[in-house]
Formats: structure tokens, C-alpha cells, sequence
């Protein structure tokens, strides 16, 4: 009698890994999708910003934006801030093609009263400019928001999926 062993391991692990690839690739686009959706909208660059990145070599999925107001829009700014460390009081700001592009600032980052931050977009704008005054943004935590939303949903799916490993 002739015995024959086949060792499969590799194609078994092989098979293993491309499951769990593809199961980050699932589950990283449904929360970059869930932080799309729960984005606040002005000239949508916030919202198509996100994306997110698999890691294959280490099996770890990433989702995120490198906009800055991304950012800005998760934390908060100004008297907003989440940890209460942002700045108090108005400063102003000129818009440009519907984005900011630049801060009107003095000293150093100087904020203003609202009446000061009022006579300051006055000047502004009539020299033409689009200016604004603020006191910070609110966080929208669109990021954390879809984590959470998403968070069971996915462990339920991954242990299904791989209840049986």
C-alpha cells in the first residue's frame, strides 16, 4: 500500500489571507462610505476625501482623509474643540473658490471681539474680498460616527466568516 501525503498549508494560508484581504476591503469601504454619508456638504471636498488603505502584508485596513478640514470637521475648531483647547473669542478669514485659502490674522493668531471681527469683514469686503468671521466649527465626528455605527456589524460579519478558521 502506497501512502501519499500533500502537504496543502500554503494553499490553505494562501486561501485564509485572501479571505481576510478581502473581508478589510468590505468592511474599510463600508465605513469610508458611512463617513461619506455622515459628512457635512458645502462644496463636497470634506466628503470625497475619504478613503481608505489595506495593509496586505500586515492585514490592517486604514480609513481616513489628508484634507485638512477633515480634520477640522472631526475635532472641532475654535471655542468647539473637543478637549476644550481651542482658541476663544472671533478671528475672520477670507474665502476664495469656495474653499479658505487664507486667515486674517495679527499677533500671532489674535482673536477678536464680535464687533471687532465684525468691522474687520466690513473692511474687507469692501476691498473686494470675501471675508468671514467665526468663533470656531463644531465637530461633526463623521469618522468616529461611522466607526461606531459600523463597529458591530462588522465583528458580526468577520466572526461569521471566520468562525470555522
Amino acid at each position: 500500500m502506497n501512502v501519499v501525503f500533500e502537504n496543502n498549508i500554503s494553499t490553505a494560508c494562501s486561501a485564509i489571507n485572501d479571505a481576510v484581504i478581502a473581508f478589510l476591503h468590505e468592511a474599510c469601504g463600508e465605513v469610508k462610505s458611512q463617513a461619506q454619508s455622515n459628512s457635512r456638504v458645502d462644496t463636497g471636498q470634506t466628503k470625497g476625501s475619504f478613503e481608505y488603505y489595506v495593509d496586505e502584508l500586515k492585514g490592517e485596513g486604514y480609513v481616513g482623509s489628508s484634507y485638512i478640514n477633515a480634520v477640522w470637521e472631526e475635532f472641532g475648531t475654535g471655542e468647539y474643540a473637543l478637549g476644550g483647547n481651542g482658541r476663544n473669542g472671533y478671528w475672520v478669514y477670507v474665502k476664495k473658490n469656495g474653499s479658505r485659502v487664507e486667515e486674517v490674522k495679527s499677533n500671532n493668531g489674535k482673536t477678536y471681539t464680535l464687533n471687532q471681527a465684525k468691522k474687520i469683514c466690513a473692511f474687507l469686503r469692501k476691498k473686494g474680498l470675501n471675508a468671514y468671521y467665526t468663533k470656531g466649527k463644531k465637530p461633526s465626528r463623521a469618522l468616529y460616527n461611522a466607526f461606531v455605527s459600523k463597529n458591530d456589524i462588522i465583528k458580526a460579519e468577520a466572526e461569521r466568516r471566520f468562525e470555522n478558521l
